[in-house]
C-alpha cells in the first residue's frame, strides 16, 4: 500500500523563502519555479517538519548520514509546495501564457530593514531589503509513504511549524486550508499520476497543539498619531506609513492595508528588555548597553551568526495589517535660530495615521529564560512609555491599553 495526502495551506503572514540568486531590485529574493511564480521547497519542508520530532524518530522517518558508509534514505516522500491560481490549480508545466492572477506575483513587495544602535538611530552600513510573498497566498504540497503512521504524525505536526525565513519576525505563519489523503493498493497507484491537481479521497487530521505562551495584546493610540515609514515619499508627503499588499483569491485580486511589520515592534521591545536586564544587573555604563551581546535579548530575541554562534529567537512577533484608520498629513519647517525664520529647504511633511485600536499576539516559547523582563517592556508598553514606530520626538507612537496571558482567567 501507498499512502498519500495533499495539503493545501493558506499564508496567514506574509512568508520569506530565500534564494542564493543575485537580483537587481533586491538584496534578498524569494524562490521562484520554472514559471518565475513563488514556491516552496519539499526540502525546506522537509527541515522544518524534521525538527519537531525526537532525534530517533526523526531520523527513523526522514533518514540520516553519520558517515560514507553508515546513512539511511528517507522514508516519506515530500514534495514541493507549488503556488495555487484563481481556479485553485498547481501549474506543474511550462505556461506559455499567465492569467492576470498570476500576474500579480510578477512583483512581489519589498521590505526595508535597518539595525538600530543603542542612541535610537541607524547603524551604519545596517541596511538592507529582502523580498516577501504576499499574506494570503495558497501553496499545495504532496506527502508520501509506505507508511500510513509516518504520514498521519507529519500531518498533525503541520499546526506546530513556520515556514521559511525570519519567522521570530512574524514571517512564516500559515493555516491549512484542505487535506486529501488516500491508501493506493498497486493498482491505484499504477494510475496515479502525481499531479497536485488531482483529487483524492477527504481527510481530517486531529493537529497538536503549539508549545507557546502566547500574550493577547490590545493597544490605543492615545490620542496621537503614528508612523511605520516606509521610506519613501508618495504625491503628498515627504516620509509616509508603510502600505503592503495582501492576496484575495475570493475577489481574484490584491487589497492594500496599512502595515505596521513585527520587526518594528520587536526593536523597540528588545530595546527595553535589555533595559530591564542591566537595571536587574546593575549595569549602568552605556559601553555595556549593547543589547546584541545582553544575555536576555538573545534568550528572547536571538542572535546574529556572524563572529558569534548564533542563536534563534524565543518570540514571535506577528504584522498587524490595518482595515480601517485615518490618515493625517503634518507640516514642518526648520526654523533659523537667528533670523526666527523658515530655513531655506528646510520644508518637510511626513503623512502619519491612527485607528481606534489595534490587536495583535506575541508568541514565547516556553523555556524562555527572560520572559519576566519581556512582560516588564509589554507593561512599558501598554501605559504609554515605550512609543512605537518613527517620530516619536515629535509626538507620535504613543499608545495605552492591556495584554493578557492567553489561558488565564478572566
Amino acid at each position: 500500500m501507498r499512502y498519500v495526502a495533499h495539503v493545501t495551506i493558506k499564508t496567514l503572514t506574509p512568508l520569506k523563502i530565500g534564494s542564493s540568486k543575485i537580483a537587481l531590485h533586491t538584496d534578498m529574493p524569494i524562490n521562484r519555479d520554472f514559471n518565475n511564480l513563488p514556491f516552496i521547497q519539499g526540502t525546506t519542508l522537509a527541515g522544518v517538519l524534521r525538527k519537531e520530532f525526537e532525534e530517533k524518530e526523526a531520523e527513523e522517518i526522514f533518514g540520516y548520514e553519520k558517515s560514507k558508509t553508515e546513512g539511511q534514505g528517507s522514508k516519506v516522500i515530500i514534495s514541493n509546495a507549488l503556488l495555487l491560481d484563481e481556479n485553485m490549480k498547481v501549474h506543474e508545466r511550462l505556461l506559455t501564457q499567465k492569467s492576470g492572477f498570476l500576474k500579480i506575483f510578477d512583483n512581489l513587495p519589498v521590505r526595508e530593514h535597518t539595525a538600530i544602535n543603542e542612541k535610537g538611530t541607524a547603524k551604519e552600513h545596517s541596511k538592507y531589503d529582502e523580498e516577501i510573498i504576499y499574506k494570503g497566498a495558497m501553496f499545495k504540497f504532496a506527502v508520501e509513504s509506505k507508511n500510513k503512521e509516518y504520514v498521519l504524525k507529519i500531518l498533525s505536526k503541520l499546526k506546530k511549524i513556520r515556514i521559511g525565513g525570519k519567522t521570530t519576525n512574524g514571517y512564516g505563519k500559515f493555516e491549512v486550508a484542505g487535506i486529501e489523503f488516500e491508501e493506493m493498493d498497486e493498482t491505484r497507484y499504477e494510475n496515479y499520476t502525481a499531479s497536485l491537481n488531482e483529487k483524492l479521497n477527504v481527510f481530517e487530521a486531529d493537529f497538536e497543539q503549539t508549545d507557546y505562551i502566547v500574550y493577547d495584546v490590545m493597544l490605543k493610540p492615545d490620542d496621537m498619531f503614528f508612523i511605520f515609514g516606509s521610506g519613501k515619499p508618495d504625491n503628498e508627503a515627504d516620509m509616509t506609513y508603510t502600505k503592503e499588499k495582501v492576496l484575495d483569491y475570493e475577489n481574484k485580486t490584491l487589497k492594500e492595508r496599512a502595515l505596521i511589520p513585527g520587526s518594528s515592534i520587536k526593536g523597540a521591545v528588545s530595546h527595553r528588555v535589555a533595559y530591564y536586564y542591566n537595571l536587574e544587573n546593575g549595569i549602568s555604563d552605556l559601553k555595556e548597553f549593547d543589547k546584541e551581546t545582553s544575555p536576555a535579548v538573545i534568550d528572547l530575541f536571538g542572535q546574529k551568526k556572524d563572529e558569534n554562534q548564533g542563536a534563534k529567537g524565543k518570540v514571535i512577533f506577528e504584522d498587524i495589517y490595518l482595515d480601517k484608520y485615518e490618515e493625517k498629513k503634518f507640516d514642518h519647517v526648520k526654523i533659523d535660530r537667528f533670523t526666527g525664520g523658515a530655513k531655506a529647504g528646510a520644508l518637510f511633511n511626513e503623512k502619519a495615521i491612527t485607528t481606534e485600536e489595534i490587536k495583535f499576539s506575541i508568541y514565547v516559547e516556553k523555556d524562555a529564560k527572560y520572559i519576566h523582563l519581556l512582560e516588564k517592556a509589554l507593561d512599558d508598553m501598554c501605559s504609554g512609555l515605550l512609543p512605537l514606530g518613527g517620530m516619536v520626538t515629535k509626538g507620535h507612537g504613543m499608545f495605552v491599553g492591556s495584554y493578557k496571558k492567553r489561558g488565564d482567567d478572566e
